[in-house]
């Protein structure tokens, strides 16, 4: 529970998983897809860091639920007891509406279908405001490794849980 006092008040808050907030997202997914094994593309989340260049988003009073559980995700080395990571990696392939829905960019916008989907592991820290007057960036990030190897749709099926 936090609690703050200032002469005379004290206010009490239990809204809170974490009484400190956090300088560093360690670590971050970063979910890439491909088309025919050509380049990789990167899915933007509409509160997670993905681009270093992009400015953190007010959001309060919401809540950006898929944001929050990846950030948990990336806590595990592996999503093999999280079921729900490998659905989220069909209805990417899939290019399912409500899934794309929660998306703030989608790396297709012509369609077509990605033929595999891979998660990045990353480790994100604000930037000091040296580093972002000289880079333009908003976050530090750094490669810590592979969370889901490059894997196609047939695939995942067979890893995927029936929803």
């Amino acid at each position: 529970m936090s609690v703050w006092r200032s002469g005379t008040f004290v206010v009490l808050s239990a809204m809170t998983i974490f009484t400190v907030p956090y300088r560093s997202r360690n670590p971050g997914h970063d979910g890439r897809t491909t088309r025919r094994g050509r380049e990789w593309r990167t899915y933007r989340f509409e509160g997670k860091p993905t681009d270093p260049s992009r400015r953190p988003p007010q959001i309060a009073p919401y809540h950006l639920r898929l944001d929050w559980q990846l950030w948990f995700a990336a806590m595990r080395p592996t999503p093999r007891r999280q079921p729900w990571f490998y659905r989220l990696l069909v209805k990417l392939l899939e290019r399912d509406a409500r899934t794309e829905s929660l998306l703030a960019e989608v790396p297709f916008e012509d369609g077509e279908r990605p033929t595999h989907v891979r998660a990045i592991r990353y480790r994100y820290r604000y930037t000091t405001p040296e580093e972002r007057k000289e880079t333009g960036e908003w976050w530090h990030r750094e490669r810590v490794g592979t969370y889901v190897h490059p894997v196609g749709l047939a695939d995942l099926r067979t890893r995927a849980p029936a929803a």
